[in-house]
């Protein structure tokens, strides 16, 4: 029972970590991001750290 419940937190753990490191985005001072949702402009993100949403958002970047 212990080795299954640890396999399930584990997985979660796991997949809570992956979606944190996708979830945060370092933009260089030579960039700037155009972010698309849903295949449609979002918004321009300026240089800095920023918190997006994985797995929806589609980020291009254009060096300034």
């Amino acid at each position: 029972m212990f080795e299954l419940l640890f396999g399930f937190f584990g997985f979660c753990f796991f997949v809570g970590i992956i979606f944190l490191l996708k979830a945060v985005y370092l933009v260089k001072q030579a960039e700037v991001v155009v972010i698309e949702r849903f295949g449609k402009y979002y918004r321009i993100l300026s240089p800095g750290l920023h918190v997006i949403v994985p797995f929806i958002v589609r980020l291009i970047v254009k060096n300034i």
